[in-house]
């Protein structure tokens, strides 16, 4: 009887320990369903968050395809203006080129004008063809002048010498007969008229005034081609005009002087 007592009151304190790991296991079960249903709550949240980022990436995706585009299309933009720079760039630069040859033109012909106003102006009272080739002098290197410009004379003998040359005071001195031949020409073909041609090479210097007593005579100074000046170039150009035309203080000469010397002053030098 004892041992059946002993034996029942095991198998309570049996089924009581059981009974209280039952309900530990309960309690235990409850815990995890209210576990498992936090964390299906949260894969939900977690999967709702995960389509929205999802959603957000793909328009971040859009946005960055859009830039990307946006940034090629900037690029062929920037290519493009590059490009029209350098053409611009290079027109620029032409038409630079140009303006400066237009203002070189414009400069030269303005020079050109002022140095043929000039010539208008100084050769006032020429004729036409002299006027003409000495528009030409800058053009042809070979045109000295006219006899006037290449002479210097003082002040007092201005008249007399003007008169004693007459219009060979106008003619045109070259530095030799190859210009004369092409302005003559030039003349010719532009039909401007006439003009008288000295060539500097085709001057002989070697005749001189031989009658040196005329010029003891009374009231004589002394021959022209003395009392006038001129360049070393030109020294040959003075004698062939005055290498017997004497000078006087007056413009009388005594009979028997002129008969002696054979010198007429006439407003031409002769002998």
């Amino acid at each position: 009887m004892e041992n059946g007592k002993n034996e029942i009151i095991e198998l309570l304190n049996t089924r009581a320990t059981t009974k209280g790991k039952a309900q530990r296991f309960d309690t235990m079960m409850e815990q995890i369903d209210i576990r498992k249903a936090g964390i299906s709550q949260r894969q939900l949240h977690l999967k709702t968050e995960e389509a929205q980022q999802q959603s957000e990436l793909e328009r971040a995706k859009e946005k960055f395809q859009g830039i990307t585009t946006l940034i090629q299309d900037m690029n062929a933009e920037c290519q493009r203006l590059d490009n029209e720079v350098h053409k611009i760039t290079d027109e620029l630069k032409k038409q630079n080129g140009q303006m400066e040859i237009g203002q070189s033109a414009y400069h030269r012909e303005a020079s050109r004008l002022e140095s043929l106003k000039n010539i208008t102006e100084r050769y006032d009272g020429y004729g036409n063809s002299i006027r003409r080739v000495m528009e030409q002098k800058d053009r042809v290197p070979g045109i000295k002048g006219v006899v006037a410009d290449l002479i210097q004379v003082n002040k007092e003998y201005e008249i007399a010498i003007e008169t004693a040359l007459g219009g060979s005071i106008q003619n045109i001195v070259t530095d030799n007969e190859q210009t004369a031949k092409h302005m003559i020409e030039f003349l010719k073909k532009n039909r401007f008229g006439r003009a008288t041609f000295l060539p500097l090479n085709s001057i002989n210097t070697r005749s001189g005034f031989t009658q040196r007593d005329a010029l003891q005579e009374p009231g004589v100074i002394g021959l022209a081609s003395e009392l006038v000046t001129t360049g070393p170039e030109y020294a040959g150009l003075a004698l062939i005009f005055w290498v017997v035309c004497l000078w006087w203080i007056t413009l009388t000469m005594p009979l028997p002087l002129r008969e002696s010397t054979g010198t007429v002053f006439d407003g031409n030098c002769g002998g």
